[in-house]
């Protein structure tokens, strides 16, 4: 999960070699595709920073080489409207997706998540944060898992390595898949760039 302030990639030394290293991170970071999984409630506040740093990123990665998974449930401050006017876009992207806006009640779920304690009066009224420890914890890993549902449905058919599967029809032959999971934060696209341009995640 990435919780990064906004600030950009520092490139040291002339503008030749800036130049240089931004066109070799580039095609570090497109020798990979991505599997983007984001979790959302009532976060269209967020949505507003959120959707501009992801298209900047998409673009950057390059849309015919990342699937965007997105799990909703039980907003009610517009971010279903919202979701659903991104699907639009990342169509018109090129960007393989899936957006869910899922009414399920959280009583429902908790009983699907498998956690013990779903039925105390009163236990959903503010989502999930009222409920006990165990609960909460039970449901929040169920919910991180829903929008990872493409990805697992992927290895099922044993399709990931294949480059002309279903999640990256159109992403010519690559590295791999890299997983990128958000909440609903504020993020800068370059730090995730930073991020997954690392020596397999050693950061030193």
């Amino acid at each position: 999960i990435f919780h990064a302030e906004h600030r950009g990639v520092s490139l040291e030394g002339s503008s030749e070699v800036g130049h240089i290293r931004k066109v070799s991170r580039l095609n570090r970071v497109r020798s990979n595709t991505y599997f983007i999984a984001v979790n959302f409630y009532n976060s269209a506040a967020v949505l507003k920073s959120f959707i501009p740093e992801l298209v900047l990123l998409l673009n950057l990665l390059g849309p015919n080489r990342c699937y965007v998974s997105i799990w909703e449930n039980g907003s009610t401050d517009g971010t279903v409207e919202i979701l659903h006017a991104f699907e639009l876009r990342l169509k018109e992207m090129g960007v393989q997706n899936s957006v869910v806006t899922d009414t399920t009640s959280l009583e429902k779920l908790c009983e699907q998540s498998g956690a013990d304690e779903c039925h105390t009066p009163n236990m959903f009224k503010h989502g999930v944060r009222d409920s006990n420890a165990i609960t909460r914890i039970t449901m929040m890993a169920y919910f991180r898992n829903k929008p990872l549902q493409p990805l697992f449905k992927s290895f099922e058919k044993g399709i990931v390595k294949n480059s002309s599967n279903t999640l990256f029809p159109h992403a010519p032959l690559n590295r791999g898949t890299k997983v990128l999971f958000f909440n609903d934060i504020y993020f800068s696209h370059h730090d995730v760039v930073e991020l997954i341009d690392t020596n397999k995640m050693n950061y030193d």
